[in-house]
Formats: C-alpha cells, sequence, structure tokens
C-alpha cells in the first residue's frame, strides 16, 4: 500500500474519531442543558404554586386529612401533568408529610443527597433508577424518572423547612 493510501486511511480514522467525539460531548451537552431547563421549570411551578399555599405547620407532621385534600387538589388541578407523575413533600427530618400516592404519607426515610441539598437552598436532581425504598411504588410503572428536588420556604417562615419532589417523565 502507497505511502499516500497508508495515510488517507489513518486521516479518514483520526477524523471519524474526533467527529464520534464531538458528537457525543455535543449530545450530552445538549441532554444536560435540556434536563437543567426542565428542573428549572419545574421548580419555578412548584415554588409558585406550593410556596404561597404551605405553611411552616404543614410541615411538622403528614397533612390531616382536610388540609390533605386542599394540597392535593391544589396539586392535582395546578403541577400533576403528562410529564410530573409524582410530587412529594418533604420536612427536614426525612418525614413525608405529603406525597400523591398516600400510602407512603406519613413515613420516615434516610435523606439522600439530593434532598440535603434541597434542605440548604439549592435545587437538585438526577436521574433514578427507582431502587429507594420510597420509590416502590414508582417501580411497577416506570423505569426511570427525573427527580427534581425544590427547596420549601413557607410563606410564613424565614427558613427552608422541607422541600419538594417532583417526578418527571423522561419519555
Amino acid at each position: 500500500m502507497s505511502l499516500l493510501a497508508r495515510f488517507t486511511i489513518i486521516s479518514f480514522l483520526l477524523t471519524l474519531l474526533i467527529a464520534l467525539g464531538l458528537a457525543w460531548r455535543l449530545e450530552s451537552a445538549l441532554e444536560g442543558d435540556a434536563l437543567s431547563a426542565v428542573a428549572q421549570n419545574a421548580a419555578d411551578q412548584a415554588t409558585n404554586i406550593l410556596s404561597r399555599n404551605m405553611t411552616a405547620a404543614d410541615l411538622q407532621a403528614p397533612l390531616s386529612e382536610a388540609r390533605y385534600q386542599e394540597v392535593d387538589a391544589l396539586i392535582r388541578n395546578s403541577l400533576l401533568t403528562t410529564n410530573i407523575v409524582r410530587i412529594k413533600i418533604w420536612n427536614i427530618e426525612g418525614l413525608l408529610v405529603y406525597a400523591d400516592d398516600k400510602s407512603i404519607m406519613g413515613k420516615t426515610f434516610p435523606l439522600d443527597e439530593e434532598l440535603q441539598e434541597a434542605l440548604r437552598g439549592e435545587i437538585a436532581s438526577h436521574i433514578s433508577d427507582l431502587q429507594a425504598e420510597e420509590n416502590v411504588g414508582e417501580r411497577g410503572e416506570y423505569n426511570e424518572l427525573f427527580e427534581i428536588y425544590v427547596p420549601l420556604q413557607p410563606y410564613d417562615s424565614e427558613k427552608i423547612l422541607g422541600a419538594y419532589e417532583v417526578y418527571y417523565e423522561l419519555s
């Protein structure tokens, strides 16, 4: 094989490898930007709708039946969509004071890293494989969900007293 032919083949392979690497990097960046935009949008919606309607007292214990019905109606009418499939409200001790899946409401779970970030005032998110103990209800219906954690500062408090967890379906 001539020197020119070898040079052409090697140049083509190197160009192909560089193009594949750049395409992979671009896809990762676009996916990250899209997920970040989804997280920010979900956080804005939850904050605008729920923060104005939650009190510090709501985060002390699981919501009473009457209060649950009020919050649940607000969530179902304004937040749950075809893409947002689950919402939970946590207090700072890991207690679920609200869950649209009422069977887990009132249970306490360990604070995962993202929930701790939200309790420190930061929006946190990750794609979950739903293996956490709290996700038993979602496992049968979904393989993975985008979990978004939003700090919760009730309107009658100057502190973050909990967090919203929004589950977003990626399909």
